[in-house]
């Protein structure tokens, strides 16, 4: 997959390419804001589940059971995929950072 910026007009929406001919998407800088806005939530959601240790952490040599450390691992995933596309998605209406 990848994206660039094309424009058009003032929205600049961006084009992803997926691996198939042909296969674009644009989104509009309001769908980028809610895309880095998902990403946070999912982040959060997923952070949160990650520090509720269970019986089975508590037996697990690594210090918590797989459904945790999966967790873990998609709070980390979540927030580079939004630093990857805060790189490429139009900037937020207002100017403002990215989660």
């Amino acid at each position: 997959m990848s994206g660039r910026r094309e424009h058009h007009g003032r929205h600049e929406p961006l084009v992803i390419t997926i691996r198939r001919p042909r296969a674009r998407v644009a989104l509009a800088r309001t769908d980028g804001e809610l895309i880095m806005a998902a990403l946070a939530d999912a982040a959060s959601y997923r952070e949160g589940r990650a520090r509720q240790w269970c019986e089975r952490c508590d037996a697990e040599p690594e210090g918590a059971c797989e459904d945790h450390l999966q967790d873990g691992a998609l709070t980390g995933a979540y927030r580079a995929l939004a630093v990857r596309l805060a790189a490429v998605l139009p900037e937020p209406a207002g100017g403002g950072d990215a989660p």
